[in-house]
């Protein structure tokens, strides 16, 4: 079954002919997780420190988290696909800033908070259209692995454009993409209607579903999302230095950076065919597991090479965290209430946005290497896996209960 839903008739008025083009912004926007590529273009640009590259993706994914949170409670003329493309024209503009900064404070405020923002606002835009799509067990893991495929293209794109020269200059490519996909989306709705992407709470009764989302069911979504994210947003915030620390070349560099956006974004994708054979609990409790394998992997093996084989491992790890909490979550809530529910346990991958890049900057600039940063996100996945076991439990329960 397509992807490509009809207007819909239902009574909560949820148009989605516009999803795929929704779809294709949330790739552009993933461009964020592509960052890394452009750390040698600010180092070169401004001398930083590694702690320094690492702020400046924890400052965009603290403030990714708050448009997550703000976004579904804006009014609705802010919840729709037009809104998205504004929101990603002023992408563009934040890019373009950044890429000609003349101070580390300019590209921080330009990239960090400006396009940090603007990738939010369109993810949550797009998750919850996924959410409240006419098979979301399938629509919503293929929004969020658009959002990972956008690393996996912009990433290795960019670092090559940095080695031939460019400069921050690179971020221009990524600021093309997205000013064509928000173009098209503003085009189509305008030629065929907007997608609605509210939430669906207004008018709506509450469901048998809704009440299983106990406060203490959130608590648990909240830490294993926390948890089980810090080892994938330190990789995806200094994957380049985590590998040209250990001596490896600009190729392999590239090749690894697209490695671990394949991985996060195969990570993603995989969640819709899982749920076939497992349930989201399962996966929740399968993915920490994946990401620790590949902390010890990259704690016990320093080579450069198995260096990029772990950071891939770590990000299939968070792949499936990224996609299958989101299911887990809808599991426990319905689609009544997932935006708003969701919008509070993202808070949870604001968290470790915000700790696990500085952080393990921090512990690198210190002891010179970043063997202390797997050492924490291998307890940080095992923290995980226990809250995941519960809420799996917890969901069984209240699955079979009549």
């Amino acid at each position: 079954m397509g992807l490509t839903a009809t207007p819909s008739s239902r009574p909560d008025g949820v148009r989605q002919t516009g999803f795929p083009l929704l779809v294709a912004l949330c790739f552009a926007a993933g461009g964020l997780y592509g960052w890394s590529a452009v750390i040698p273009a600010l180092n070169a640009a401004f001398d930083i420190t590694t702690e320094q590259a690492g702020l400046v993706f924890s400052i965009a994914i603290v403030v990714f988290t708050v448009a997550v949170y703000l976004v579904p409670r804006l009014p609705g003329g802010f919840r729709n696909s037009r809104a998205a493309a504004l929101f990603g024209l002023v992408g563009v503009v934040a890019l373009a800033v950044a890429a000609s900064a003349g101070s580390f404070m300019t590209f921080l405020v330009a990239f960090a908070i400006g396009f940090g923002a603007v990738s939010g606002a369109i993810y949550v835009l797009c998750i919850t259209a996924a959410a409240r799509h006419h098979r979301p067990d399938v629509a919503t893991p293929i929004a969020i692995a658009a959002f990972g495929l956008g690393g996996a293209t912009f990433g290795p794109a960019m670092r090559f454009l940095v080695a031939d020269g460019w400069g921050l200059g690179a971020l221009y490519l990524l600021a093309a993409a997205l000013a064509a996909t928000s173009i098209a989306v503003l085009f189509a709705g305008g030629r065929s209607g907007e997608t609605r992407v509210d939430d669906g709470t207004q008018g709506q009764p509450t469901s048998a579903a809704t009440q299983r989302a106990s406060p203490l069911t959130v608590t648990l979504l909240f830490c294993a999302f926390a948890a089980g994210s810090f080892a994938g947003l330190m990789v995806l915030g200094l994957a380049t230095s985590i590998l040209e620390s250990r001596g490896a070349a600009v190729w392999l560099s590239g090749l690894a950076l697209f490695g671990v956006a394949v991985g996060n974004t195969g990570g993603r994708l995989s969640v819709g065919f899982l749920t076939r054979v497992m349930s989201p609990g399962a996966i929740v409790v399968a993915s920490p597991l994946v990401a620790g394998s590949g902390a010890l992997l990259a704690l016990l093996a320093p080579s450069p090479m198995s260096g990029a084989i772990a950071l891939t491992i770590i990000a299939a790890g968070y792949g499936l965290m990224a996609s299958g909490l989101p299911t887990l979550t809808r599991a426990f809530t319905g689609a009544e209430r997932f935006a708003r529910v969701f919008s509070v346990v993202f808070i949870a991958w604001g968290c470790a946005g915000l700790l696990a890049p500085w952080v393990a900057g921090r512990l690198f600039d210190v002891f010179g290497d970043f063997a202390p940063a797997f050492v924490l996100a291998i307890v940080a996945s095992l923290v995980s896996v226990a809250c995941a076991l519960v809420l799996h439990r917890r969901l069984a329960a209240v699955t079979k209960a009549p």
